[in-house]
């Protein structure tokens, strides 16, 4: 099945070899991503204290073969190499357990000293549902009111950095949200050793063609972290439905596994895998008995 899974992924990345990345430069920056606004002064300015290097086309596609599927739009302007101490991750105030969910699994990758890091540290990573002016918690979101001009909005998801020094991940739903973590997760994952953090300045504008996407019956009930990992957002998953001996229709699901789904954005939906698991009973005056599918 994870042989059948990881083809399916391949398949995806390559279906988005169209997907619009850019290095810094103006002669196709701007036709690729209308309506680029300037990069914030930290990020150009040397005497603002970080010194962005810049990354070469090669560099960026090999940064963007971690990434599964490919987004719709990256724009790179360079790196930031930092101390893991100077990491502030900061979620939004009223983050649900979703995006509190993604905080984890992106805290996960990071190096041991990351534990130590300054909650005030000079470099934020701000993650979050954006409000309705585009803002999380008060800080304004650059690009942020273009999330609600695209398919399939309450899915997509923006990172870009902040006009002060930072970097926002942001959405208009905690499952934008989600998939705009595990993009940076895995930005950043190839990227990394225990004093230092290598982070992409980088605008990414992202989200899917299919409303839904995943996996039907088999082992989808296991396999949550794995399409997670990929953006997938539904399962079917096998469930028990039967008759009891009072002739009352009986259904047992997996909670937990419903519980771990929705955790990862993912749509729980249960599913029979065929007519025959429904076994038929009919009344009769001795009793209630099992009846052939013939008989119903």
């Amino acid at each position: 099945m994870h042989l059948v899974l990881s083809c399916l992924a391949l398949a995806l990345a390559l279906a988005a070899a169209g997907a619009r990345a850019v290095a810094d430069s103006p002669q196709d920056g701007d036709r690729r991503w209308p309506e680029l606004p300037p990069w914030p002064e930290w990020v150009t300015a040397e005497e603002s204290g970080f010194q962005v290097k810049w990354t070469s086309s090669e560099e960026t596609k090999l940064c963007l073969r971690w990434v599964i599927p490919l987004p719709k739009h990256t724009h790179f302007k360079g790196k930031l190499i930092l101390p893991v101490t100077n990491l502030a991750v900061r979620l939004r105030a009223s983050a649900s357990d979703v995006e509190q969910n993604a905080l984890q699994e992106l805290e996960a990758i990071l190096p041991e000293k990351a534990s130590a890091r300054d909650p005030d540290g000079r470099f934020p990573i701000l993650i979050g549902v954006s409000d309705a002016e585009g803002k999380i918690d008060g800080t304004p979101i650059p690009g942020a009111a273009r999330l609600r001009e695209l398919k399939n909005e309450d899915q997509a998801y923006l990172i870009t950095p902040l006009s002060e020094p930072g970097i926002a991940v942001t959405g208009l739903t905690e499952r934008g949200v989600y998939y705009g973590v595990k993009t940076l997760q895995q930005l950043l994952e190839g990227r990394l050793d225990q004093d230092h953090l290598t982070v992409p300045i980088v605008r990414v504008l992202d989200w899917p063609d299919l409303a839904e996407r995943g996996q039907w019956g088999g082992s989808s009930a296991g396999d949550i972290q794995y399409l997670a990992d990929r953006k997938m957002n539904l399962i079917e998953a096998h469930s028990q439905f039967w008759i009891d001996d009072q002739g009352r229709g009986r259904a047992s699901i997996d909670t937990e596994s419903q519980g771990n789904a929705r955790l990862h954005a993912i749509k729980w939906v249960p599913m029979s895998g065929r007519a025959g698991d429904l076994r038929l009973r009919r009344v009769v005056p001795s009793g209630i008995l099992d009846a052939p599918a013939s008989d119903a």
